[in-house]
Protein backbone atom coordinates (compact mmCIF):
# COMPACT_ATOMS: atom_id res chain seq x y z
CA UNK A 1 0.00 0.00 0.00
CA UNK A 2 1.57 3.24 -1.15
CA UNK A 3 0.23 6.55 0.09
CA UNK A 4 2.28 9.42 -1.32
CA UNK A 5 1.71 13.08 -0.46
CA UNK A 6 3.29 15.97 -2.37
CA UNK A 7 2.99 19.48 -0.96
CA UNK A 8 3.70 22.32 -3.39
CA UNK A 9 2.34 25.55 -4.84
CA UNK A 10 -0.96 25.40 -6.76
CA UNK A 11 0.84 25.88 -10.09
CA UNK A 12 3.33 23.12 -9.40
CA UNK A 13 0.52 20.80 -8.22
CA UNK A 14 -1.37 21.43 -11.48
CA UNK A 15 1.75 20.70 -13.54
CA UNK A 16 2.52 17.55 -11.57
CA UNK A 17 -1.12 16.41 -11.81
CA UNK A 18 -1.00 16.62 -15.61
CA UNK A 19 2.32 14.76 -15.67
CA UNK A 20 1.12 12.01 -13.34
CA UNK A 21 -2.08 11.33 -15.26
CA UNK A 22 -0.15 11.31 -18.55
CA UNK A 23 2.23 8.71 -17.08
CA UNK A 24 -0.63 6.69 -15.52
CA UNK A 25 -3.42 6.68 -18.14
CA UNK A 26 -5.40 4.02 -16.25
CA UNK A 27 -5.32 5.94 -12.97
CA UNK A 28 -8.50 7.35 -11.50
CA UNK A 29 -8.19 11.10 -11.11
CA UNK A 30 -9.76 13.59 -8.74
CA UNK A 31 -9.20 17.22 -9.72
CA UNK A 32 -9.44 19.93 -7.07
CA UNK A 33 -12.97 20.80 -8.22
CA UNK A 34 -14.10 17.18 -8.07
CA UNK A 35 -14.93 17.03 -11.76
CA UNK A 36 -18.67 16.37 -11.54
CA UNK A 37 -20.67 17.28 -14.64
CA UNK A 38 -23.62 19.57 -13.82
CA UNK A 39 -25.97 17.94 -16.36
CA UNK A 40 -25.98 14.41 -14.92
CA UNK A 41 -27.17 13.14 -11.58
CA UNK A 42 -24.39 12.20 -9.21
CA UNK A 43 -25.56 8.59 -9.21
CA UNK A 44 -25.35 8.40 -13.00
CA UNK A 45 -21.81 9.76 -12.86
CA UNK A 46 -20.91 7.00 -10.41
CA UNK A 47 -22.66 4.24 -12.37
CA UNK A 48 -21.75 5.02 -16.00
CA UNK A 49 -18.01 4.18 -15.89
CA UNK A 50 -18.80 0.80 -14.33
CA UNK A 51 -21.65 0.08 -16.74
CA UNK A 52 -19.37 0.88 -19.67
CA UNK A 53 -16.81 -1.53 -18.20
CA UNK A 54 -19.45 -4.28 -18.27
CA UNK A 55 -20.55 -4.43 -14.66
CA UNK A 56 -24.22 -4.99 -13.81
CA UNK A 57 -26.26 -2.11 -12.38
CA UNK A 58 -27.61 -4.13 -9.44
CA UNK A 59 -24.08 -5.25 -8.49
CA UNK A 60 -22.79 -1.67 -8.55
CA UNK A 61 -25.73 -0.44 -6.46
CA UNK A 62 -25.20 -3.23 -3.92
CA UNK A 63 -21.54 -2.31 -3.59
CA UNK A 64 -22.41 1.36 -3.24
CA UNK A 65 -24.90 0.49 -0.52
CA UNK A 66 -22.11 -1.29 1.37
CA UNK A 67 -19.48 1.46 1.15
CA UNK A 68 -21.39 4.74 0.91
CA UNK A 69 -21.45 6.93 4.02
CA UNK A 70 -24.39 8.85 2.49
CA UNK A 71 -27.80 7.40 1.62
CA UNK A 72 -27.93 6.32 -2.02
CA UNK A 73 -31.17 8.23 -2.62
CA UNK A 74 -29.26 11.49 -1.94
CA UNK A 75 -27.10 10.78 -5.01
CA UNK A 76 -30.05 11.04 -7.43
CA UNK A 77 -29.77 14.85 -7.42
CA UNK A 78 -27.82 16.99 -9.85
CA UNK A 79 -24.60 18.26 -8.26
CA UNK A 80 -25.85 21.88 -8.19
CA UNK A 81 -28.92 20.83 -6.19
CA UNK A 82 -26.99 18.99 -3.54
CA UNK A 83 -25.07 20.04 -0.45
CA UNK A 84 -21.29 20.09 -0.64
CA UNK A 85 -20.67 17.04 1.59
CA UNK A 86 -22.92 14.91 -0.63
CA UNK A 87 -21.12 16.16 -3.77
CA UNK A 88 -17.76 15.40 -2.18
CA UNK A 89 -18.81 11.84 -1.42
CA UNK A 90 -20.19 11.41 -4.94
CA UNK A 91 -16.73 12.29 -6.29
CA UNK A 92 -15.03 9.84 -3.95
CA UNK A 93 -17.55 7.05 -4.53
CA UNK A 94 -17.20 7.46 -8.30
CA UNK A 95 -13.49 6.88 -7.84
CA UNK A 96 -13.77 3.98 -5.40
CA UNK A 97 -16.42 2.04 -7.28
CA UNK A 98 -14.27 1.59 -10.39
CA UNK A 99 -11.62 -0.15 -8.27
CA UNK A 100 -8.56 1.57 -9.73
CA UNK A 101 -5.00 0.47 -9.10
CA UNK A 102 -3.90 4.10 -8.69
CA UNK A 103 -5.72 7.28 -7.67
CA UNK A 104 -4.20 10.71 -8.37
CA UNK A 105 -5.72 13.59 -6.39
CA UNK A 106 -5.01 17.27 -7.05
CA UNK A 107 -5.85 19.46 -4.06
CA UNK A 108 -9.29 17.95 -3.47
CA UNK A 109 -8.64 17.41 0.24
CA UNK A 110 -7.05 20.85 0.85
CA UNK A 111 -10.28 22.56 1.93
CA UNK A 112 -12.20 19.52 3.11
CA UNK A 113 -10.95 18.74 6.62
CA UNK A 114 -11.81 15.35 7.99
CA UNK A 115 -12.71 13.83 4.61
CA UNK A 116 -9.33 12.22 3.87
CA UNK A 117 -9.28 9.85 6.87
CA UNK A 118 -12.80 8.63 6.06
CA UNK A 119 -11.79 8.12 2.41
CA UNK A 120 -8.68 6.16 3.44
CA UNK A 121 -10.84 3.82 5.53
CA UNK A 122 -12.73 2.85 2.36
CA UNK A 123 -9.70 2.65 0.11
CA UNK A 124 -8.61 -0.92 -0.67
CA UNK A 125 -5.18 -1.82 0.70
CA UNK A 126 -3.76 -2.54 -2.76
CA UNK A 127 -4.75 0.86 -4.22
CA UNK A 128 -1.92 3.35 -4.66
CA UNK A 129 -2.83 6.94 -3.65
CA UNK A 130 -0.88 9.93 -4.93
CA UNK A 131 -2.18 13.10 -3.31
CA UNK A 132 -1.08 16.59 -4.33
CA UNK A 133 -1.83 19.44 -1.97
CA UNK A 134 -0.96 23.04 -1.27
CA UNK A 135 -0.86 22.58 2.50
CA UNK A 136 0.81 20.21 4.89
CA UNK A 137 -1.31 17.14 5.43
CA UNK A 138 -3.52 18.03 8.40
CA UNK A 139 -5.01 14.67 9.16
CA UNK A 140 -2.86 11.84 10.31
CA UNK A 141 -2.60 9.26 7.58
CA UNK A 142 -0.33 6.34 6.97
CA UNK A 143 1.70 8.18 4.33
CA UNK A 144 4.53 6.08 3.00
CA UNK A 145 6.18 9.19 1.53
CA UNK A 146 5.73 12.92 2.12
CA UNK A 147 7.49 15.50 -0.06
CA UNK A 148 7.19 19.13 1.10
CA UNK A 149 7.99 22.15 -0.97
CA UNK A 150 8.23 20.50 -4.34
CA UNK A 151 7.63 17.58 -6.62
CA UNK A 152 10.74 15.41 -7.05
Amino acid sequence: MERIYFQATPGLCDWAFRQLIAQNPRAAVIPGTGGLMPELSMLDQILYPCLIAGRKRHEILAELQDISPVPIHRLHDLPVRSREPIRDWAVLLRTLIIRPETIVVNGFFDDRPGLLPRFLELLPEDTKLICLGTREPREPAAWTTIHKGGIP
